[in-house]
């Protein structure tokens, strides 16, 4: 029967579904925190302020 198969293979499918998805969320992450660090480090080397939308402004 085809749908004995295809029950079959759903867990297949969704581990690979799944690990490309942490794969790229990962990749994402990754890429971010790289501009980041790279912002934070240029900023710092030229005595320039972060851009509004990383600085993180204590409000007390």
């Amino acid at each position: 029967m085809p749908v004995d198969k295809v029950a079959k293979a759903m867990p297949v499918l969704a581990v690979v579904a799944g690990a490309g998805t942490n794969a790229y969320v990962l990749g994402d992450v990754a890429q971010r925190a790289r501009r980041y660090a790279q912002t934070l480090c240029l900023a710092q080397k030229y005595d320039l302020p972060l851009p509004a939308n990383l600085r993180q402004d204590d409000v007390d």
